[in-house]
């Protein structure tokens, strides 16, 4: 589905919401895992019941098929997050001893700093959408199955290393939702096009595109650290886990919306 919207095949956000889902099955079918506890007592009750584990399985892979597609806006944004996330992931297998998922994480992380070095700063190529879904359903399934496996694992500090992709997504929903617009359709006030566009507009235009571009790369991807490093630091904390995820939202939200009064 990447493949035919990358070639300007428009497909429609059902038929790519399918796709993900039935992805996502055939994920669980081939391994046997969904998950059954993300340490949230009360939804953790009804994930025992295998049939909402699989569809919260599906809806939580799906999501972050299209979380990374969402990020892909910038030259070298998303595919740096990539690499962040794997080396995250790459730590975290192998301090539990998955060594399987580690070299996993440690391929995607040198596969996607290849691509950093020639998608940034001139963006000479792009991660797409045939990119962005693959590694997107490469990462979720990393987690989901390092998760099942290692219950004593803290799934918000793993959320923590998806948090920028997650976050931007579910804000974007949000924001959508609030004004009344579609949610299927195209936003073009991510956290990264704000910055983009802030830039260029507190120069009065005298940083072109071209420039404003990379630079919100350089300006935005130290911040999004953060909640990886504590998460792999915290990765068997629970209480930990969830502090990361709330003051990492907190700040999120606010830094938007003063960025949006200032300018």
């Amino acid at each position: 589905m990447g493949v035919l919207e990358d070639i300007h095949f428009e497909t429609k956000p059902k038929i790519r919401l399918l796709v993900g889902s039935i992805s996502s099955l055939l994920a669980i079918f081939f391994s046997k895992y969904w998950l059954s506890n993300v340490d949230f007592p009360f939804f953790d009750y009804f994930l025992q019941f295998s049939i909402v584990g699989i569809f919260f399985t599906i809806f939580a892979s799906v999501g972050m098929i299209n979380a990374i597609n969402f990020i892909d806006g910038i030259h070298g944004f998303a595919s740096a997050k990539i690499v962040v996330i794997s080396i995250g992931i790459f730590i975290i297998s192998s301090k539990v001893g998955e060594e399987r998922i580690a070299i996993m994480g440690a391929l995607v992380a040198c596969a996607s700093l290849g691509l950093f070095f020639v998608s940034y700063p001139k963006g000479r190529i792009f991660l797409g959408d045939a990119g962005a879904y693959s590694l997107g359903f490469v990462l979720a399934w990393q987690l989901i199955i390092l998760l099942s496996r290692n219950p004593e694992l803290s799934a918000w500090s793993l959320l923590a290393l998806v948090f920028w992709p997650v976050m931007d997504t579910l804000f974007s929903i949000f924001r959508r939702i609030l004004k009344g617009k579609p949610t299927n359709r195209p936003d073009l006030l991510h956290f990264h096009q704000l910055i983009m566009r802030a830039i260029e507009l507190i120069s009065k235009k005298e940083i072109s595109r071209r420039i404003s571009n990379p630079l919100a790369t350089a300006t935005i991807l130290p911040f999004t650290f953060f909640p990886i490093i504590f998460g792999v630091k915290y990765s068997h904390d629970v209480y930990a886990g969830i502090t990361i995820i709330l003051i990492s939202a907190t700040l999120y939200v606010l830094s938007y919306y003063t960025i949006i009064l200032v300018l």
